[in-house]
């Protein structure tokens, strides 16, 4: 969990620095960090379907050269249908991975695993139906069918697998930018009054949108430690910015920490 979080606040912070300094409109920009973390997923599966086409192309060559016959027509017909299910089912996990890792998905985690059995279930049916049919070349097309059944087996095998990890670092992306955004006055405000003369509009973009996001941290989400997110706050001024800038975000996240700190105890006092 901590090395999906450290990916997340990365791509929040590449996010919000489109939005401050590149002008993009918030769901633009959300949805070009979503759709680093799906290609991913689509890449990993890819290889099988590339591999599969091949294969099934070369049962095609093996068994019957390029002509008019009616068999072989047959034989093409088959070749198609094997490649629009290997189509298909590309495309339904291409579909459960926009609707997960969604700025507002419209699936859960369990809901989209299901869709992918589903679609390798209709996939799996398809490809018998053509394994089966009567027409020539039966073997021919039975080892087509079996090649690419096999082949939407391993590429959701590999999609399910990386998809959980996937979805926990797009569902903390988007609380990032989109609680920073919702709370960014008071967070500029209070941030303001810590940088010790130094006005936002001043300070380096990078620097000034790892405050923000660090500041939603500290003051908003609760459940992540004061200590971790001011630490992952200076490693990425580090990586982003300076190693001044690291002992800058450090001093004002150090400062916010201990004035929220102070007004908890007080309102439990009170």
């Amino acid at each position: 969990m901590p090395v999906q979080r450290r990916t997340a606040r990365e791509l929040a912070l590449k996010t919000l620095f489109q939005i401050d300094v590149g002008r993009h409109p918030p769901s633009e920009a959300i949805e070009g960090a979503l759709e680093q973390l799906r290609a991913p997923l689509l890449q990993a599966a890819a290889p099988h379907f590339a591999d599969a086409s091949r294969q099934v192309a070369d049962i095609v060559r093996r068994i019957h050269e390029p002509g008019t016959t009616r068999s072989g027509r047959q034989l093409r017909q088959a070749h198609q249908s094997v490649l629009a299910e290997l189509t298909a089912f590309r495309d339904a996990l291409a579909s459960a991975a926009r609707r997960l890792l969604a700025d507002r998905p419209d699936l859960t985690e369990p809901q989209a695993e299901d869709a992918v059995r589903q679609a390798l279930a209709r996939a799996a049916e398809g490809l018998k139906r053509v394994a089966e049919r009567d027409a020539a070349f039966p073997e021919a097309r039975r080892l087509m069918a079996s090649v690419a059944a096999s082949a939407c087996e391993r590429a959701a095998e590999s999609f399910l697998r990386q998809l959980p990890a996937a979805h926990r670092v797009a569902s903390f992306t988007v609380r990032l930018v989109r609680g920073t955004l919702e709370q960014q006055q008071e967070i500029d405000r209070r941030v303001a009054a810590l940088s010790e003369g130094w006005s936002l509009d001043r300070q380096a973009a990078v620097d000034r949108n790892i405050l923000r996001l660090a500041a939603y941290e500290l003051l908003f989400v609760p459940d992540i430690p004061v200590g971790a997110s001011i630490n992952e706050a200076v490693e990425l001024a580090k990586k982003y910015s300076t190693a001044e800038s690291g002992r800058f975000v450090n001093g004002v996240l150090g400062a916010l920490a201990a004035q929220a700190s102070q007004a908890s105890q007080a309102a439990k006092a009170g």
